[in-house]
Parts: structure tokens; C-alpha cells; sequence
């Protein structure tokens, strides 16, 4: 097996101080840059041939990276997280406060139910998905309805697609 099928280091490794640390098996290398957050980082070469390169503090969300072995454009073999859109890169997230929109927050949740109806415009029953808001959500909006009865709605039909509404 080659070096880049064997690897059993952690890559990338993001540091509390939002530094990241790359690392890559290589011991027939002789350079190897990293590029991430627009910069090219020439890593150096440890013991084991594990070559490594710590970035300086990284702004919070997700960045891709690369690495150049001796003018080989290649992705990180220890990373599965890969961006697949116009150009093949690993991917890193640095946390950030807020979090971004992917990570959960513990904050109240509605409920979602699906519910049946009698159609008088198709003629017979048809599903509905129901978000009913919390009760904390809806304090806030002020609204004079109550809580309990202010719904948002998705009704997916065949000939127009999901449609959003609001029943009162």
C-alpha cells in the first residue's frame, strides 16, 4: 500500500484559539504546501514522515484546503469531509459564536404534525403539514391570537408544488 492509502493521523485539527493543524503522510515527498484561507503554508517534515503546518487564527466557518505535493494538487486522505462543488478540496469548520445555521442550538421548538383534511376543492381528503409555534415565539410577537390556534402551513399540491399559508 502506498502512503496515501495509510493514514492514521488526525487531519484536520482544529485548535481552541481557532488555529487548525493539517497534517499528511508522505515519505517520498520532498515539499508539500498547504493551501487554505487563500494563503500557500509550506509544512515541514516530522518524525514517522508525518509532514505538518499549523495556520495562524482562522475567522469562524467553514474553509477548504488543499495540499501541493512537489506540484501535485491532491485532497487530505484523512478527511471525509470534501467539497464537491467547482473544485474538489477538504473542508474545515472553525466554530465560531454564534453557530452557524448547521449546528444545533438549544433553543424552543415548535411541532411539526401532519395532519388530514376534507378537500372540498379536489373532492376528497388531502395531507397537510402543520408547524405550530412555541408559546415563547409567539409572547414575542406580541400576536393577539392565541398561541395554540396561529399555525403555519405547507400543503404540497400536484399542480402548483409546496405552498406556504397561515391559518387563524
Amino acid at each position: 500500500m502506498t502512503d496515501a492509502n495509510v493514514q492514521h493521523i488526525r487531519s484536520p485539527e482544529v485548535h481552541g484559539d481557532d488555529t487548525v493543524t493539517l497534517r499528511l503522510k508522505s515519505g517520498a515527498a520532498r515539499k508539500i504546501l498547504a493551501r487554505i484561507a487563500a494563503e500557500e503554508l509550506l509544512m515541514t517534515k516530522a518524525e514517522n514522515d508525518v509532514w505538518a503546518i499549523t495556520t495562524s487564527k482562522l475567522p469562524a466557518g467553514i474553509h477548504d484546503y488543499s495540499f501541493d505535493v512537489d506540484g501535485t494538487r491532491m485532497l487530505d486522505p484523512s478527511n471525509r469531509r470534501v467539497k464537491k462543488w467547482f473544485s474538489l478540496a477538504g473542508m474545515v469548520e472553525v466554530p465560531g459564536d454564534p453557530p452557524l445555521l448547521t449546528k444545533f442550538k438549544d433553543v424552543p421548538h415548535g411541532v411539526i404534525q401532519k395532519l388530514i383534511y376534507p378537500s372540498t376543492t379536489v373532492g376528497h381528503s388531502r395531507p397537510v403539514m402543520v408547524y405550530i409555534r412555541n408559546r415563547t415565539t409567539m409572547q414575542r410577537l406580541n400576536n393577539p391570537i392565541r398561541w395554540s390556534f396561529f399555525c403555519t402551513v405547507l400543503v404540497t399540491t400536484k399542480q402548483r408544488g409546496p405552498k406556504w399559508g397561515v391559518l387563524i
